[in-house]
């Protein structure tokens, strides 16, 4: 337990020493398996391991990969019973990184546990208190191990049926195709009209996870390591955004932010700040100084994307729709669409939040059937991601304005309320939630002559 709190919190600090190198992931996985394969024999369990021919070599490092791999297996091997199967198995995924899965015919689990177990502290369900507990911690670890890698880990199971651990990580050689691109012969820049990222990070293992991430997503990306290069790359190259790390040697983020700011024609150039110092206060100071957003390290994918594209892709004219109501929802967009708003449309709960955290859309719009518990969910969620907390958000419904205001007063949100026209009522309260600089949420109640919304 001391070492997975040890490890725990030196990775919210940000104070792992990473080792980030080419490895065989055939190898790692030979390995661990023939470390287990004594305890499987002892047990009665067979232990399989079938891995892809030709598999590439991956870009990791090879310690921490071990332990997500030790820790997968080490778990299913306390859940599986004598006579089960364990089997280790990787193959080559279609999205440039290798795809591992750990399998066993195991008690399973239930699918309301599935997303808690990748929680702290999360021990699920009374079904497990016959097994030995562990802290509750590894597959925490586990997660945040891959997330470093650019990569992620997610479980298949039902109850009875066992269970099948997935992760994935980069191929080395997808890698070293983005490094090789890294400086483009000019003419190629010029024909190049995809927004440019200049990644700034000491750390060349964090400037390859993230430049990985941002190139699958369409962006050209230049990196630096070291303030006074990114000051050079940035002048000669003018970047649509700087992602920019705090802590770094002899000039820190702190002084290239400074620079960036005084200089006449890198001054509206977003910057993302990437900080292994978290809270409100540090997050406060950085805004002051100019950063567009902040975001702790070590980074989430979903909310590096969405931060991103929300800097590049403002969502200031883009309106999301979660409505399981076709109907109700083809009125809406039609509606907002004649006056000249870009309109996406979810038809549930899971997508549109997905949706608002990758894009960070302008104005949420949420429909009748998220009265209620369900819309109270709905925006809480919204309100407890960095990403989406302060887009506004407005409640279509047939009922009467005072029935929300009891729903989202908990949310701390500030309730509006208008009546008319669906057309009308929606230019008079969507303009009113232009500005997205606070949280507010809207109660919308058509009145029963104009069209039903």
């Amino acid at each position: 337990m001391i070492n997975d709190l040890l490890d725990l919190s030196k990775l919210d600090a940000g104070k792992i020493d990473w080792t980030v190198r080419e490895a065989d992931v055939a190898e790692l996985i030979e390995h661990v398996a023939s470390v287990a394969r004594g305890q499987a024999t002892e047990k009665g369990v067979a232990l399989e391991v079938n891995l892809a021919s030709e598999l590439p070599p991956v870009f990791v490092d090879s310690d921490r990969i071990v332990q997500v791999l030790t820790n997968l297996v080490g778990n299913a091997m306390k859940f599986t019973d004598a006579g089960g199967r364990i089997e280790i198995a990787a193959e080559r995924s279609g999205e440039g990184k290798v795809l591992v899965r750990v399998s066993d015919t195991g008690i399973g689990i239930a699918p309301e546990d599935q997303e808690k177990i990748f929680e702290r502290f999360k021990q699920i369900g009374d079904v497990l208190t016959d097994r030995p507990q562990g802290t509750g911690l590894g597959l925490p670890i586990c997660k945040e191990i891959v997330q470093y890698h650019g990569g992620k880990i997610w479980v298949e199971s039902e109850p009875g049926q066992g269970s099948t651990f997935c992760f994935t990580i980069p191929a080395a050689q997808q890698v070293e195709e983005r490094h090789v691109a890294q400086a483009p012969p000019p003419e190629a820049v010029a024909a190049d009209d995809r927004p440019v990222i200049l990644v700034v990070d000491d750390d060349a293992a964090t400037r390859q996870v993230v430049r990985y991430l941002l190139e699958d997503e369409g962006y050209h990306v230049i990196e630096a390591a070291s303030g006074e290069e990114a000051l050079e790359v940035a002048r000669r190259r003018t970047p649509s955004l700087v992602t920019l790390d705090v802590m770094m040697p002899d000039m820190s983020g702190w002084d290239v932010l400074r620079v960036l700011r005084e200089d006449g024609d890198l001054r509206s150039v977003p910057v993302l700040l990437l900080s292994v110092l978290a809270g409100r206060e540090h997050s406060e100071h950085a805004l002051k100084l100019g950063a567009n957003a902040v975001l702790s390290k070590p980074v989430d994918e979903t909310e590096l994307l969405a931060a991103v594209n929300k800097l590049l892709r403002p969502g200031d004219g883009e309106v999301l729709i979660i409505d399981s109501d076709l109907a109700q929802s083809a009125t809406i967009k039609t509606e907002l669409a004649r006056q000249g708003y870009s309109v996406v449309q979810a038809f549930d709960a899971r997508t549109g939040l997905e949706f608002a955290r990758r894009y960070g859309p302008g104005l949420i719009i949420l429909g009748a059937n998220h009265r209620g518990g369900a819309g109270k969910e709905l925006l809480r969620q919204l309100r407890s991601n960095p990403v989406t907390e302060a887009i506004p958000v407005l409640l279509v419904t047939a009922a009467m304005p005072e029935h929300m205001e009891a729903v989202y007063f908990a949310s701390e949100s500030i309730v509006e309320s208008a009546s008319g026209p669906v057309g009308d009522l929606l230019a008079t309260v969507v303009k009113r939630c232009r500005p997205a600089g606070s949280a507010r949420a809207a109660a919308v109640a058509p009145e029963a002559s104009g069209s039903h919304a």
